[in-house]
């Protein structure tokens, strides 16, 4: 167990959990410099490892949790809890990344996807600091929804499709496992980010509102905010 693992005020979060057993799992070799300067250095070496290997990336990414979740659990001046957040919501990113890409485990790849969205809110600095992964991730986590069924036609492309028109598409496909998997996902979406559900739904109104379909799927999308 992390030393002072309940005064991490996110400790006992539901939708974290899979990152916080993965660093409690973390053994840190003996002669690693410890502190939130390392931290630091291997969330750096992380963020250039992304784009070449997810694997290798996320193990940095998750030294980094580690260290930083004790320099902040011993008070180190200059570690902060933002930063663990950051660094937590990165591992969580490449980890989805992953396991869905590489291994092809989408299930197992949804709780990180999740994480990332409950950490990754439209109040919170964060926002910010990853806007750019926001609609990446998003069309990833439904598209996803595909891939784990086998289904290859009408797969969206994920360079040209927005994730209000996934939304639509996974909503109203011929497939009923496929509608249900998607329902199913963008309720516990709901659960850990209401803000982006509904940002998705007005965006689907701003774009085809005219649209019975369109109209209906928003409608839905609303619907999971006031269950």
């Amino acid at each position: 167990m992390l030393p002072g693992h309940s005064s991490i005020p996110f400790a006992d979060e539901p939708a974290l959990q899979p990152i916080i057993c993965d660093i409690e799992n973390m053994q840190l070799p003996d002669s690693m410099a410890r502190g939130f300067e390392k931290a630091r250095s291997l969330a750096k070496t992380a963020m250039l490892q992304r784009s070449q290997d997810f694997a290798a990336s996320a193990r940095s990414y998750l030294m980094a949790c580690r260290l930083q979740w004790e320099a902040v659990e011993a008070g180190e001046p200059g570690a902060t809890l933002e930063d663990l957040r950051w660094y937590m919501a990165s591992y969580a990113s490449v980890r989805a990344g992953e396991l869905s890409q590489i291994h092809r485990d989408y299930a197992h790849s949804r709780p990180y996807y999740l994480a990332f969205f409950f950490l990754v809110q439209e109040d919170d600095p964060l926002w910010s600091r990853m806007r750019g992964l926001i609609n990446p991730m998003l069309s990833y986590y439904w598209v996803n929804a595909w891939r784990e069924l086998g289904l290859n036609a009408g797969n969206p492309s994920l360079n040209a499709t927005t994730p209000a028109e996934i939304a639509v598409r996974a909503a109203t496909h011929e497939t009923p496992e496929l509608c249900s998997l998607w329902y199913s996902m963008s309720n516990a979406l709901a659960e850990v980010n209401p803000g982006l559900v509904r940002r998705v739904a007005s965006q689907i109104r701003l774009n085809r509102g005219d649209s019975p379909t369109y109209a209906q799927v928003a409608d839905t999308l609303e619907q999971m905010l006031i269950q």
